[in-house]
Formats: structure tokens, sequence, C-alpha cells
């Protein structure tokens, strides 16, 4: 009995936490979830420059749109402002970034990113549809949407499950992108915060999962960078600068030579694995909105 009396007092604490700090929470989350959603511009930019997007997947692109649009429908049936306007902002982002990679990706590509975007949107259409026009309860038409989102979400977390099992498997954290990590975890923190004051459950199961996967790979970041390190210093020492190597050749072959009789020498080139030097590369976008 006391600890149920316990937990009310908690429950009924958390039910009137002040406006401010709930806006602090939200609009934090929608600050760092418009950083994420822009995360993929250079890659998409890239991509138009060169006319390719070389192997990188539709599918989150596809979920992205799919989720924002899912999102917005709950933040506008909810009327929250700042659920809203982030992944209002998340579609528009998407829809720039379907264009490039439908004008340059590969016909396979292609093919799976129009399924997948079929298939995808009618779900979630069907789901909004159902939650406007059965007549049915307030609550149940934003359990509906909010569960259909909450599917869509923890599909994606399929893109930051690979790389932390590409992080252990070339035990290298170079593949990671360490402002990503950091503001995912605080975009997903903030929303389970807020969530959890509101008692809204859609937003806290796939915020928390977020979160979790943005700390683990935040923690093989830090826990790998040494090791980078030491492999970037070894791979410094092992092979001298190129640009040096070149002036010295041209110096060289400028000067005449004698034509003698000497055996002929054995020029052995040393071809090594090009090390990516910025730990700040962009990975697959977890898009916690």
């Amino acid at each position: 009995v006391h600890a149920r009396k316990e937990g009310n007092d908690m429950l009924a604490t958390m039910a009137t936490a002040p406006q401010w700090l709930l806006s602090i929470f939200s609009w934090t989350a929608v600050v760092f979830g418009v950083f994420m959603f822009t995360s993929l511009f250079p890659r998409m930019y890239r991509a138009w420059k060169e006319k390719t997007v070389g192997p990188y997947p539709p599918l989150p692109i596809v979920l992205i749109s799919i989720q924002c649009t899912g999102w917005t429908f709950y933040g506008f049936m909810k009327q929250d402002l700042s659920i809203y306007l982030i992944n209002l902002y998340g579609i528009f982002s998407s829809g720039f970034n379907t264009l490039v990679y439908i004008r340059n990706c590969s016909p396979k590509q292609r093919n799976i990113f129009t399924i997948s975007w079929i298939v995808g949107f009618l779900i979630m259409w069907t789901s909004i549809t159902l939650a406007r026009f059965l007549p049915i309860a307030q609550a149940t038409s934003e359990s509906i949407v909010g569960i259909t989102c909450v599917v869509f979400c923890t599909i994606m977390y399929g893109s930051p499950l690979s790389s932390i099992v590409h992080v252990l498997r070339h035990r290298s954290a170079e593949s990671l992108s360490l402002p990503l990590c950091i503001c995912g975890l605080v975009c997903t923190v903030c929303w389970v915060l807020y969530g959890s004051f509101n008692f809204d459950i859609n937003l806290i199961i796939p915020n928390a999962g977020g979160a979790l996967l943005n700390l683990i790979q935040l923690l093989l970041f830090f826990f790998f960078l040494p090791l980078d390190i030491r492999r970037r210093k070894q791979h410094a020492q092992t092979h001298p600068n190129t640009n040096t190597n070149t002036n010295t050749n041209t110096h060289t072959s400028s000067t005449p030579k004698p034509h003698t009789s000497s055996p002929t020498s054995i020029q052995v080139t040393h071809t090594h694995p090009q090390l990516s030097g910025d730990l700040t590369a962009i990975g697959p976008a977890q898009s916690n909105a």
C-alpha cells in the first residue's frame, strides 16, 4: 500500500510538471531533430554532384518520410505544436532527399525504393483514414496512428543496429558520426522525458529504444577512438607523405642519368587501403522523429 501511494504521488508530481519544463524538453528535441533530419543533406548533395548515390540503401529515406507523415498527423490530433512542426520539417527534408535519390540511384535501388514507399504509405494512410473517419473515441484514434508510427520507428532501428555490428566487426569507429550520435541521444532523451510527463507511451517506446542505441554507439566511438588514432599513426610511419615522394621523384628524374650496363632495377609499389581520417563521417539517419 505504501509503495502504491508513493507511485501515485510520483505520477501526480509528473502530471503537474510546470509548462516551462515541458517546453524545454520539447523544443530542445525539435532543435536537435532538425539537425538529424538535415544530416543527410551533405550526402545527397554529393550524390547530386557525382550523379550516383553509391551503395546507400533506400529504406532510411523511405522510413523517414513515412513516419514523419504519421507523426505530423499525430501531433495535429494531439494539438501538440512541437511534434507537428518537427515532423512537418521532416516531410519537406525527406522530400528533397527522395528527389535526389530517385534521380541518381540504380534501377535496382529505384525498384526497392518504389515498392517499399508504396507499401509503407498504404499502411500509414490506412491507419490515418481509420483514425479520421471511424466513429471512435479521440484517444482510440490517437492510439491507432501512434502505434503505426511506433512500428515504423522500430523498423528504423535496423539502421543503427547495422552500424553497431559494423563497428564491432571491424573494431573501428570511423564509420560513426560523433555529432549525429550526440544529437540523436539528446533528441531521443528529451522526447522520452516529454512523453513521460505527458503519459504518452507512443513517444516513450520508440525514443527509449533510440536513446539506448545512440548511447551504445557513443560508447563504442570513445572505446575504439584510441585504436583508430594508433592505426593512423602507424600508417603515417609506415607510408611516408606521398607528396614528398612525388617531389623527390620529380627532382631525381630531372637529372640526366648516363646509360650503364647495370642490372635492371625492380621497383616495388606498396599498395595499401586508404584509411579515412575523418571520424565524423555520417552513417545511416536515425530518425527518431
